[in-house]
């Protein structure tokens, strides 16, 4: 089943066409990996995706239903960007806080219209679950207390990741989140990007521009150029056709020389 359809993407500033008639297909249950030079419109299009970004033509249609992009009223945008998280390396903007307290404080946005008590105290149990969860796949528990201001540039990273973890996003955009972790913070992520994809059936949409890694962790590459998505690997056919399965290695090795070839 598909979570997000676009089409005719297109994006342009001041003149400099960045997308060009842009279309595909997101699934559900699925890693997406945007790979592709600087400059060719990842976090363009992953703007557009967020409406961060309005297109300069074109449609974004989710779960069957078009979304008025320029409405920022309408319903089903609302909807859809209530199912959506985006998370960047940026830090984040309340850095006062703690990093429990402003995930108590984007937890309230989301979930602002509980009003009974029972529900609101599962809502707690809940957002303490998965916090626990995140910070320790994350290596993040020693942190949870400390005021953000003061925390390195990794660690106000992994906040970014979970407070954009904790709602169980139906769609998580990843913009190169591997960047600025340790070794642990990036086994955890990794584990905690399929967790998502399993347990919510969520589909996954990042940038990455480490090759080899973006070919061990999506099941799908697609690759920017040009002004489009020029080439798209689906690598779970790999692990369902019983014709690649042996040489399933040797594939993906021939896919990562013909991207680098491209890039």
């Amino acid at each position: 089943m598909y979570m997000l359809k676009i089409k005719n993407i297109s994006k342009s500033f001041n003149d400099n066409l960045i997308l060009d008639n842009l279309s595909f297909t997101f699934l559900d249950k699925r890693i997406y990996g945007l790979i592709g030079k600087n400059g060719e419109g990842k976090t363009t299009l992953v703007n557009i995706l967020t409406n961060v970004l309005l297109p300069s033509n074109g449609e974004i249609i989710y779960n069957d239903k078009l979304l008025k992009l320029d409405k920022s009223n309408d319903l089903d945008l609302l909807n859809y960007k209530k199912d959506i998280a985006y998370s960047t390396d940026e830090s984040a903007s309340l850095e006062y806080l703690t990093p429990l307290e402003y995930f108590s404080f984007i937890n309230s946005i989301f979930n602002k219209g509980i009003k009974n008590k029972s529900d609101k105290k599962k809502n707690i149990e809940l957002l303490n679950k998965k916090v626990e969860e995140a910070a320790n796949l994350l290596d993040f528990t020693s942190y949870l207390n400390k005021v953000i201001a003061l925390l390195s540039h990794g660690n106000k990273q992994k906040v970014s990741l979970i407070s954009s973890y904790i709602h169980n996003p139906k769609i998580w955009f990843l913009d190169e989140p591997f960047l600025g972790l340790d070794i642990n913070g990036k086994n955890g992520l990794i584990k905690l990007i399929k967790k998502l994809k399993e347990e919510n059936n969520s589909t996954i949409i990042l940038i990455i521009h480490d090759i080899e890694e973006a070919f061990k962790l999506c099941d799908e590459i697609l690759l920017l150029n040009d002004k489009n998505i020029s080439k798209s690997y689906d690598l779970d056919i790999l692990n369902h056709d019983s014709n690649n399965i042996n040489n399933k290695k040797e594939i993906i090795n021939k896919y990562i020389s013909e991207v680098n070839s491209l890039l």
